[in-house]
């Protein structure tokens, strides 16, 4: 695992490095770190490559890693399958010598549709001057872009940094000092200017510097009916916006300003607040999360000159934070879609004022894609490439109906006796056979450490006691020598009692339990956490179980998220990633406390390799929206609820969970994200995996839950999903009236 960055520009552009997102990058990758630079003329243009290495299997191979021919590879990413990689070879030079040995393009893209497991990569082909780079087809692994269009620099990292402050430029970004005069600044890249996407009613893309953008004094930036967006959370709605609701037309709306549809306070550069419905061309099945008329920033009014959000994080549902700010000059930072694989030709890249970039479409990504030509980042443009294609790693969905009989929300008494009674053996076998193999790659193969003892863990699991982590667990204890322990890391926020649940405790009859009283990291996650534990040390009492009970404050929270967590969250910036990124980012540093006989002390896990459970809630409709589908859209609109979360998981959650977890030097793995697991889910029909006309607990994630019973599972086996916002109580120690979708203050405040 790699923090991987690329540069590449016309040889003429100067550029400066930054220390903040070299820091990011090298925290990804301890163990070696190199960069190097190659220059070509003629057009004369110029290629940085840094790369910070992490060392998790075979010899340690720094990066970039050059072969005799010239060709260069930043490899982010694991070979679980597909290609043959000894026990002894580093997979980034196995890589390297197969994409080497291509004399097509199709040869190449034979080579990345083979590998099995999680990648993000550039390569530098020489012979072509051509730069690819993608991520593999969920996006487990992160990578960002963005372009520079007044020098004519397009930028590719696995992590980058919020706009937060003027001390966090870009790493290795083209100086752009020269570009404003004295007293201007480029909007919108500091938190000295609007937050967000401002865009200036004016072609130029400086603009005197503004102490505050909320004030209302600065309504003389704008024109009629035109406003700053006050989007910080500290301001009121800009005084110089009228009220809007009454003033669209038939299929027009006011863009991103619905709280149903959270996609970004964009303010156009016109008189009218309404444009025209927009489509998404790069997922067309998700434009049902807009409402009617409703659509992403970024209209079509040439004078605007921005981009369509079409690079949206669905986390975001249409991704505020994703629009390229409608100014000339400036960039963001997006994620790359994790659609197909990318192409540049160098020579022409760096001459067009629109550059085109190829894509490679997955092949069962390629025909939704409406048309051939598709926004990129800035003002390049992406052009899909008819000819070839990428096969996919995966079976396509099944989506056939079955007719349904039962009854809606069945009453039962004993969940564990109802899934004993269900017959599915055939089914949970072949489940449990693909899970525990796609387990056995990620927690095998790692190199050996002499001076480490047995005490010290090599798997780490992020767990709460759910169904999802304890069946993780129980997989992994089957293939980690019984000598080593596991670490199951815990993470709580501390909870701080409201008075009107502290009256409500102190009424006659209510009794709470001592130790709750007491603790204040007590949440539900912690209480289902040791229920889960107990369950695992009776089903393998030889195996070392570390319970780390990591426990955050709210002011080490508060910190943490200023100092590391936002610039790792960031390009996504809602309520949702802020809640989700702190807890998984504190969960996997692995600080916290340990008990053994009724002794407690500090502990840090010392795992390189976290499980995660991402992917089962995703697939086995284990989610409450699931339900509300079945209800109200029944069997077909839930298969093609399914259907949709997968499409979107890469920028819901696998970009961003990448980011903060290897922001610890570790490296997150998603075993129900594996190919095979996915293909044989995939094959089975919906009513096979889940049933949602029985009970929560028993119907959501049926087969896993059978699985569990399966495997010696007790209670965790029916245990209803609860969100790890909730369970872990950060979405408590915060401001309980924001949605999920909210952009979030916390984030963007400097």
């Amino acid at each position: 695992m790699c923090g991987i960055f690329c540069l590449a520009s016309p040889a003429s552009s100067p550029f400066t490095c930054d220390q903040a997102i070299h820091e990011h990058l090298k925290r990804r990758g301890p163990n070696a770190s190199k960069e190097f630079t190659i220059t070509a003329s003629d057009p004369p243009y110029r290629c940085l490559f840094s790369a910070h290495v992490l060392h998790m299997r075979g010899l340690l191979t720094s990066q970039p890693l050059q072969d005799p021919a010239g060709n260069i590879l930043l490899w982010n990413g694991e070979v679980f399958g597909g290609l043959e990689v000894l026990p002894t070879e580093n997979d980034t030079a196995v890589v390297l010598r197969h994409l080497s040995s291509c004399s097509s393009q199709a040869d190449f893209l034979s080579v990345l549709s083979a590998i099995r497991g999680p990648w993000g990569f550039v390569y530098y082909q020489t012979s072509r001057d051509c730069l690819w780079f993608g991520r593999d087809y969920f996006g487990r692994r992160s990578l960002l872009w963005k372009y520079e269009q007044t020098l004519k620099a397009l930028t590719l990292s696995s992590v980058g940094a919020g706009p937060y402050g003027p001390d966090q430029s870009d790493h290795c970004r083209p100086d752009r000092s020269s570009i404003c005069g004295p007293g201007q600044s480029i909007p919108c890249e500091s938190g000295s200017c609007v937050r967000s996407d401002f865009i200036p009613c004016e072609p130029s893309p400086c603009r005197l510097r503004q102490s505050d953008p909320c004030q209302p004094a600065q309504s003389t930036i704008c024109g009629s009916g035109q406003s700053i967006p006050c989007e910080s959370g500290s301001c009121e709605p800009s005084p110089c916006r009228p009220y809007q609701s009454s003033i669209c037309g038939a299929g027009q709306s006011i863009p991103c300003e619905s709280g149903s549809c959270v996609c970004g306070d964009f303010i156009p550069c016109e008189p009218s607040s309404c444009r025209p419905e927009q489509s998404d061309p790069w997922r067309p099945a998700q434009s049902s999360i807009c409402g009617s008329g409703q659509s992403g920033p970024c209209g079509t009014d040439p004078s605007a000159t921005c981009q369509s959000d079409s690079l949206r994080s669905e986390s975001n549902t249409c991704g505020p934070c994703l629009s390229s700010p409608c100014d000339r000059g400036s960039c963001v930072w997006q994620e790359v879609p994790a659609v197909g694989v990318y192409r540049i030709d160098l020579k022409s890249f760096v001459e067009s004022e629109s550059p085109t970039i190829e894509l490679y479409p997955w092949s069962q990504v390629g025909d939704d894609l409406k048309t051939a030509q598709l926004p990129g980042p800035g003002s390049c443009i992406i052009m899909k490439n008819p000819l070839y294609l990428l096969r996919s790693p995966v079976c396509p969905l099944n989506m056939t109906l079955i007719e349904h009989h039962g009854n809606p929300e069945s009453i039962v008494e004993d969940l564990e006796e109802l899934l004993d009674k269900i017959k599915k053996e055939e089914e949970v076998k072949g489940l449990i056979d693909v899970l525990s193999e796609a387990v056995r790659r990620r927690v095998q193969s790692l190199p050996d450490d002499p001076q480490a003892s047995d005490d010290c863990s090599r798997i780490a699991i992020l767990f709460s006691g759910g169904i999802d982590s304890m069946i993780l667990a129980v997989l992994a204890h089957r293939h980690v020598p019984n000598r080593q322990s596991i670490d199951l890391l815990n993470v709580a926020f501390q909870h701080q009692e409201a008075p009107k649940e502290a009256a409500k405790r102190q009424k006659p009859g209510r009794s709470t339990p001592e130790s709750q009283m007491r603790n204040p990291f007590n949440v539900p996650d912690r209480i289902t956490g040791k229920s889960g534990l107990k369950e695992l040390q009776a089903l393998a009492p030889e195996r070392r179980w570390n319970f780390v009970e990591v426990n955050v404050t709210r002011e080490e929270l508060q910190q943490m998220r200023r100092e590391r967590i936002r610039h790792l969250v960031h390009p996504l910036d809602t309520v949702l990633d802020d809640s989700i990124g702190c807890a998984v980012w504190f969960a996997a540093r692995g600080e916290g406390f340990l008990t053994r006989d009724n002794h407690r002390n500090g502990f840090t896990s010392s795992a390189k390799v976290l499980l995660t459970g991402i992917g089962a809630d995703e697939q086995l409709a284990g989610y409450a929206r699931h339900r509300v589908k079945f209800k109200t859209s029944g069997h077909q609109g839930l298969v093609q609820e399914i259907a949709m979360e997968l499409d979107r998981i890469s920028s819901r959650n696998l970009g961003r969970d990448d980011r903060v977890i290897a922001d610890h030097g570790k490296e997150a793995r998603f075993p129900y994200l594996d190919e095979s697991v996915v293909s044989y889910l995939n094959r089975l029909s919906m009513r096979d995996k889940a049933d949602l006309s029985l009970p929560r607990g028993a119907g959501d994630k049926l087969l896993l839950r059978l699985a569990a019973r399966r495997l010696g599972l007790g209670p965790s086996a029916v245990r209803p999903k609860r969100a790890m916002q909730f369970g872990s109580r950060i979405a408590k120690m915060e401001d309980g009236r924001e949605k999920a979708a909210d952009r979030c203050g916390r984030l963007l405040a400097r």
